[in-house]
């Protein structure tokens, strides 16, 4: 399977009476993926927040408080999400990675924030975020990061996944690359245009430095938790492939959703081709690299530093 279309969300957080309501949301998104031919899609990070809201207690909680309304979502949802997404994924015959997900684990009493990826057979993989940022604020020092960078196998390839922040870092995609990813996807959640932007180029940039497609999907809208501090979220999805005549146009956005407005977009992307451009294009970046010279940059607590 060369020709993938993914699909990627821009979802619209609001306010939610119940977890049903959170259900019909995503399932309006899940079926416009479908209806577009989509063989998998992305959902936002933190796209699970207005799940907040539906806590009856939330609306009146101020920010100070805002912990245990968190601790009462990461203990409650996981499993209700869990067999949503895996319904979902097997029902419509396709590939979902759940945006992410804040939750509990009771196995090591710490909380995370996570990305799930829900394949049509009903198999489900787990990347925890490894690299803490703002996260929803008010939940950040909750937040445990995770430890590892995984590659799983999909029917059209190897993928890997970053969280939002993660993708800031070249050395996520660059790990996940080396490991033989081919497609990166990014959930992300940002709060403001300055957001999305980094959002864009961090994305391009991982899949320019890797040779690979990155499907970037955020989170947009406005939930009343905290009451004193409600959340707002800007988002604007995108596709990226690498800035080559033979993979896309000049600035490596196959397609880009509207800034501010709910939708589900997706194109087409040729992993033949890609494994093409990898061993044949110009500029060959990954034939070029040189590790026994990065090999030569350590890092200290007070920063990186270069060995003579």
């Amino acid at each position: 399977m060369e020709r993938v279309r993914i699909a990627v969300t821009q979802f619209k957080a609001r306010d939610i009476e119940t977890f049903d309501d959170f259900a019909g949301h995503v399932a309006w998104h899940v079926d416009g993926a479908v209806w577009q031919g989509a063989d998998c899609l992305v959902f936002p990070e933190y796209f699970t927040s207005e799940l907040l809201t539906t806590f009856p207690e939330a609306r009146t909680t101020p920010h100070a408080e805002a912990a245990r309304i968190f601790d009462r979502m990461a203990r409650e949802y996981k499993e209700p999400y869990l067999d949503l997404f895996r319904s979902l994924a097997r029902e419509k015959g396709l590939y979902i990675v759940g945006g992410s997900l804040f939750y509990f684990d009771d196995g090591d009493g710490c909380y995370y924030n996570a990305s799930f990826m829900f394949d049509p057979d009903g198999g489900v993989r787990e990347q925890r975020k490894t690299h803490r940022a703002y996260e929803l604020v008010y939940n950040r020092e909750m937040v445990t990061p995770g430890d590892a960078l995984e590659v799983f196998e999909t029917d059209f390839g190897r993928i890997g996944i970053t969280i939002c922040y993660d993708a800031a870092f070249p050395e996520t995609a660059r790990i996940l690359m080396l490991g033989g990813a081919e497609i990166i996807f990014n959930p992300s959640c940002v709060f403001n245009e300055w957001g999305v932007e980094r959002m864009r180029t961090y994305s391009a940039a991982r899949a320019i430095e890797n040779q690979c497609y990155v499907a970037n999907s955020q989170v947009l809208g406005d939930i009343s938790f905290p009451s004193d501090r409600p959340l707002h979220f800007e988002g604007r999805s995108a596709i990226h492939s690498p800035a080559d005549p033979s993979m896309g146009p000049p600035d490596g956005v196959l397609v880009q959703g509207t800034l501010g407005q709910e939708q589900v977009i997706s194109a087409e992307v040729d992993l033949g081709e890609l494994r093409r451009y990898r061993k044949e294009g110009i500029p060959p970046m990954l034939r070029d690299r040189r590790p026994e010279l990065y090999r030569r940059l350590l890092y200290s607590e007070d920063g990186p530093a270069a060995t003579p």
